[in-house]
């Protein structure tokens, strides 16, 4: 069967829409050189006439010819062809902390899809200071760019009630690791359900029956999502469910106090009188920090207790043993946001994206099967 859709970026077209022709050809016409960098096209109006379409489609191949990098919209002029040096849009990218693996890399594939296409890209790191992301946030509707992507780490209502504004300001943006449908606004986020119910399955195939779950699941979706898909891969799987094998790593500690928590967490877990098999972190820096901890009660990771995390961060792979862990595609991550943002950019009125992207989990030699007793 003759494929019907065309890809640009993450979006997929259908070739029998009536706007398709239109944008083959001025794609083609641009990229064999009978425009020159920066001529005009024309208008989108001159276009829908001469192509006898609506302007609405129209005005859809030139978002297709946008989303290509090819050209740009000159409000009250036309379309004219992107030269290579010019600046097509501005697109603040915030971080709350750019420490993090995670958001590093979605900034980078967001920098790196936007470079391609003309947009000039500002990083702002909140530095896990929740007053400062607020700050950013607000201004950004009087500020100089024309969108942004915003990257989730706090979980407050004040954060929340930031993007509602933005919204009911028509500012466009991409919402990266979170997906707020309250408030039904473009969102990517990693599939974290899937991702901790492919831990329990394998933990489960591994023979292990009773597994220690440590995260911030009280203050962040994403580590509830994880829990939640962890916990019915095992009710899948006909075992019961041990709430009490579940420590919460999020309460009001500073940044000082992370690494002293999580150590508790692991001593207490590990200290019950029927203590885990395996220990299943909601991230990987948590489960970094355990390995000197169960090393000092004596445990051997992978054999004594096994140990898994999320996210697949280079640390992963540089323990001893190496920590089997989550992937997250967090650089395609950064992309689609970017690809997401200027396709809103080059229509306002396109309907809201919510993007869930595959994770893999990565089993390295800290994960094993329970010791016979």
């Amino acid at each position: 069967m003759e494929d019907t859709c065309v890809r640009t970026g993450s979006a997929a077209y259908s070739k029998k829409a009536v706007y398709y022709p239109l944008f083959v050809r001025l794609e083609e016409a641009i990229r064999n050189g009978d425009f020159s960098p920066g001529e005009m096209i024309a208008t989108e109006n001159a276009l829908a006439r001469s192509e006898g379409l609506s302007r609405s489609s129209a005005r859809k191949a030139v978002a297709m010819l946008i989303r290509e990098g090819l050209v740009e919209r000159r409000a009250g002029k036309g379309v004219f062809v992107r030269e290579a040096s010019a600046v097509t849009c501005r697109v603040k990218i915030i971080v709350p902390n750019l420490e993090d693996y995670l958001q590093i890399q979605v900034a980078q594939g967001a920098q790196d899809f936007g470079g391609q296409r003309g947009v000039e890209v500002h990083i702002y790191d909140a530095r896990r200071n929740i007053e400062m992301d607020l700050n950013i946030i607000k201004r950004l509707p009087t500020d100089f760019a024309d969108g942004a992507i915003i990257s989730r780490l706090h979980y407050d209502n004040r954060f929340a009630e930031a993007l509602c504004q933005l919204k009911q300001a028509n500012y466009p943006f991409v919402l990266v690791d979170s997906d707020l449908r309250e408030i039904n606004v473009n969102s990517i986020v990693s599939d974290n359900y899937q991702g901790g119910y492919a831990v329990g399955q394998e933990l489960v195939r591994l023979g292990h029956r009773r597994v220690g779950v440590l995260g911030n699941m009280q203050i962040a979706e994403t580590s509830r999502q994880r829990l939640e898909g962890f916990r019915d891969a095992i009710g899948d799987a006909g075992l019961p469910f041990d709430r009490s094998l579940v420590k919460e790593l999020a309460t009001d500690a500073t940044r000082s106090d992370w690494r002293e928590l999580e150590c508790r967490c692991t001593r207490e877990v590990m200290a019950l009188p029927d203590p885990p098999t395996a220990l299943f972190y909601s991230s990987d820096n948590p489960a970094a920090h355990s390995y000197l901890e169960l090393k000092k009660m004596g445990l051997r990771i992978g054999h004594d207790v096994s140990v898994v995390g999320f996210d697949d961060s280079p640390i992963a792979s540089l323990l001893d043993p190496p920590l089997a862990s989550v992937r997250q595609p967090v650089t395609e991550m950064g992309q689609i946001a970017m690809e997401m943002l200027l396709s809103q950019l080059a229509s306002p009125q396109s309907e809201t994206q919510h993007r869930v992207l595959p994770v893999e989990l990565i089993s390295r030699a800290s994960l094993g099967p329970p010791q016979k007793t």
